[in-house]
């Protein structure tokens, strides 16, 4: 035992000198509207948390908010089940069983968001389909990079 302290000890000095090697990761954000069935058209500052060092390099989305609109109602719809899995390929960009939680408005939303990426920029144009049926879809328009 006491012949392996040398070794422990070199091994320990050897490890904190070595930079730990973390994940990349990165945020995207724009502008995009959103609305639920017929209620209010938001136009809100959507952020995105990704794993990857950019959006053709991720494979999951970590985190979701919506910021801004009048009187800050964008805040009020909400995405409480990440991370979520990405499909891409061919200039598909598709964020997984998304759901979204709309507070303001009667019923939320789910399904597949997907949209198309190129140079870095997602640009979404979609419905998630309304999950209490008569509330009406959600629809997001817009793009981030």
């Amino acid at each position: 035992m006491m012949k392996n302290i040398p070794f422990i000890a070199a091994a320990a000095a050897f490890f904190s000198l070595t930079p730990a090697v973390a994940m990349a990761q990165s945020t995207v954000s724009g502008t995009v509207t959103v609305q639920k069935g017929t209620g209010p058209l938001l136009t809100c500052t959507a952020t995105i948390g990704l794993n990857g060092s950019s959006p053709s390099t991720s494979t999951q989305v970590t985190s979701m908010s919506l910021t801004g609109g009048t009187l800050g109602l964008c805040a009020t719809v909400q995405f409480p089940n990440v991370p979520h899995s990405i499909t891409q390929g061919g200039g598909a960009f598709q964020v997984n069983d998304v759901f979204a939680d709309t507070t303001i408005t009667a019923g939320d939303c789910r399904g597949n968001l997907t949209g198309t990426i190129s140079g870095g920029v997602i640009t979404i144009n979609d419905i998630l389909e309304e999950v209490d049926a008569g509330t009406g879809d959600c629809t997001i328009d817009g793009s981030v990079s």
